[in-house]
């Protein structure tokens, strides 16, 4: 998450703890990839801003946000390293991860998430 804020580890680790207050450079940023402004400022409201309307037309296809997208990416490459992981994998960890992103789960448990999903589709993967 620090690297999608262009922040060092230990300014976010500050800014989570409530150690530091958050500046508007740092705070456009994370609208940018969906947290609801006055959530991340006090507290109050939800914790990620409303979805964007789908689009009228006689698709059910949704949009995709690319900032909450970035960051199930983000995630993804971050636990996976440099383990080798197939490509059907990989979109299945992003997958999950990208609705747990939108579903508003905190960064913790989304980490914490990432690797349970990941030792799941290594086992998967190597047993194919």
């Amino acid at each position: 998450m620090s690297r999608l804020l262009d922040i060092s580890n230990s300014t976010y680790s500050r800014l989570e703890r409530g150690a530091r207050e958050v500046g508007a450079d740092v705070l456009t940023r994370l609208e940018a990839l969906g947290w609801n402004a006055t959530w991340v400022l006090t507290g109050r409201g939800p914790s990620r801003s409303a979805s964007p309307a789908p689009a009228e037309s006689g698709t059910a296809v949704s949009a995709l946000d690319a900032g909450q997208l970035a960051v199930a990416i983000e995630l993804a490459d971050e636990v996976v390293g440099t383990q080798w992981l197939p490509t059907g994998f990989y979109a299945q960890l992003v997958s999950a991860l990208y609705q747990a992103v939108v579903a508003g789960q905190p960064w913790h448990d989304l980490h914490a998430q990432a690797q349970t999903l990941l030792a799941g589709l290594l086992r998967s993967a190597r047993s194919q």
